[in-house]
Parts: structure tokens; C-alpha cells; sequence
């Protein structure tokens, strides 16, 4: 971040990502309950939701490394903490549950692109 301000379009670029991880998680809440919470315990789903789950980071890692310039490391960090926010959408149903505070969609999507700005920069 300079002096003006963030880059608006790394910015919008980080919500489009939250946003479209948020919608996976949203849409395919059953699928990924299955394979992340129930499945850990059947090898082959296990197998399964684990290479999916390193083959989209491998991918998010790659696009947030070659578009921040920033370390590996911190793009892992980055795609921990959207990953994080997705699985938690599927142990905690309601935002209100776990502090209280109720968040929206939008504001829970724009907040999480900034700390990934912040991380990445």
C-alpha cells in the first residue's frame, strides 16, 4: 500500500477471489462437508478431498505469487486464510454463532480481500 492508498484493481482482483470462494463454499456446502468433515475418515474420499484441495491451491498459490511479486510462503498464507473462511462457513452456519457480530456476505468478502492485501504486500 502506498501512500494514496491500495491498488484498487489488486484489490477488486482479491474480491473477485473471496467472492468465488465463498460461492464454492456456499454452493457446494454438502460435497465439501462430505469430503472435508465426514470423508476424513473413508481413505479414498479422503484421498480425493485432499487432492483437490492442494490441486486448487497449487493453482490460487501460483495466480496470487505471479500477481502480488510476494514470497510463496505468503501466498500460502493467503490461500490458508480464504480456505479457512470457506471451511468455517461449513462448521459455523451463522456468523452470529460464533461472535456475536452478525457480518454480511458483502462485508465478510470485502473485509477478507483487504487482510489478504495486506498479507500479500
Amino acid at each position: 500500500m502506498d501512500s494514496i492508498g491500495p491498488d484498487l484493481s489488486d484489490l477488486n482482483a482479491l474480491r473477485a477471489l473471496a467472492a468465488a470462494n465463498r460461492a464454492v463454499f456456499e454452493q457446494h456446502a454438502g460435497a465439501l462437508r462430505a469430503f472435508m468433515i465426514e470423508g476424513r475418515s473413508i481413505d479414498a474420499l479422503a484421498k480425493q478431498g485432499f487432492g483437490a484441495s492442494q490441486s486448487v491451491g497449487h493453482d490460487v498459490i501460483a495466480w496470487l505469487t505471479a500477481r502480488f511479486d510476494c514470497p510463496r510462503a505468503r501466498a500460502n498464507a493467503a490461500f490458508r486464510l480464504l480456505f479457512s473462511a470457506g471451511a468455517l462457513m461449513l462448521v459455523v452456519a451463522d456468523d452470529r454463532h460464533l461472535t456475536n457480530i452478525e457480518v454480511g456476505p458483502d462485508d465478510a468478502v470485502h473485509d477478507l480481500a483487504e487482510i489478504l492485501l495486506r498479507l500479500l504486500r
